[in-house]
């Protein structure tokens, strides 16, 4: 039977615990108050949600070079090139190495703007099914995930969004607004989400951004402060992904997003250029906020990537109890201080 002592993270607080583990079953657990110092060696998290991947081209192993138009750009960027000549298997393997790092670095569910059309979901579907039938079959919780599709040639839309969660769009700059009114109208007649990357490279008119009603707003980087105030008018989250706009010389204004009263989240967008990991995600956006001269609180940090986060995607309140299976993440070291040791753990694998 192992005992663990130290901090764990509950409703927006690091609380002082000690818990007590018989072969990954929580025997007993001690929660203490707010404020109350105890020495101990492990940080304990909920299970993690990543708000924004692009898990299909984590086949992709060269190294990156080039801009945001020569990489990612639909339809001719580096990206959409590679995926149009590889086979299914290929984009598969990528898939499921990337599951694999996703679940091994704490995220159990994770939010994926997926190319290629009906074929690129059922693609990423089974992707799913066969990891989480490993996963299940060892006794762990699978991995869920909530897929955005983008329309390929040809698809039929009821098809599409039958099998999806919604769409996921790359931006007003990609497509003609008509062309988008009618993805958002298909969207909403099934009930669907409607995602939309926003000003990552430029400046995009939000007049058209809110037009558009997008349910989540990915990027915002070169958003004016009344772009900022007039999505959180319209209640829509925006999804930050400091490692992937710092690739591309970009700085997530983070800090003036949540001073218009945006609800921030955090992702790790394409997983040809970033690990899928919220931990390591974290430190990055606190280097990044400091880059852009406006430095966050470590618990501002944590709050974005782990509360902010799960309750984007919606996943359930989170409370560990004896009897429970352990499904949180731990992480081992000493430590002073447990929001400094959560963000600057990010680059350390969690157990």
């Amino acid at each position: 039977m192992e005992s663990l002592r130290g901090h764990i993270y509950l409703n927006g607080e690091m609380l002082p615990f000690e818990m007590r583990l018989d072969a990954g079953v929580i025997e007993s657990l001690e929660i203490g108050e707010s404020g109350e110092v105890r020495k101990g060696e492990y940080l304990a998290l909920p299970p993690l949600g990543n708000a924004h991947t692009h898990i299909g081209d984590a086949f992709i192993q060269e190294e990156i070079f080039g801009d945001i138009m020569d990489v990612v750009a639909p339809p001719d960027g580096l990206k959409h090139r590679r995926l149009a000549e590889a086979g299914q298997e290929e984009i598969m393997d990528g898939m499921l190495r990337a599951l694999e790092n996703m679940y091994g670095s704490g995220v159990r569910t994770f939010m994926d703007f997926r190319e290629q059309g009906v074929e690129g979901v059922r693609l990423l579907r089974k992707a799913l099914a066969s990891f989480n039938d490993i996963t299940v079959m060892s006794g762990l919780p699978p991995i869920s995930a909530r897929i955005l599709g983008r329309p390929a040639e040809g698809d039929d839309m009821d098809e599409l969004l039958g099998i999806s969660n919604g769409l996921g769009i790359s931006s007003i700059s990609d497509h003609d607004t008509d062309y988008l009114r009618e993805l958002r109208d298909e969207a909403e007649r099934h009930g669907k989400l409607f995602g939309l990357h926003v000003s990552e490279r430029v400046r995009e008119d939000i007049d058209t951004v809110l037009e558009l009603r997008p349910d989540i707003a990915v990027h915002m980087n070169e958003a004016t402060d009344e772009d900022m105030e007039r999505i959180a008018e319209a209640g829509i989250p925006v999804v930050v992904c400091p490692s992937s706009n710092m690739f591309f010389g970009k700085v997530p204004p983070v800090k003036r997003l949540l001073s218009a009263g945006v609800t921030v989240t955090l992702g790790t967008d394409n997983l040809m250029l970033n690990p899928p990991s919220i931990i390591r995600e974290m430190g990055v956006l606190n280097l990044a906020a400091r880059l852009g001269r406006t430095p966050l609180s470590c618990k501002e940090v944590v709050k974005i990537g782990v509360a902010n986060t799960r309750r984007f995607l919606g996943m359930e309140e989170w409370m560990p109890r004896e009897g429970d299976a352990w499904d949180g993440v731990l992480l081992h070291g000493k430590y002073a201080n447990p929001w400094k040791a959560a963000v600057e753990w990010s680059f350390t694998a969690p157990l």
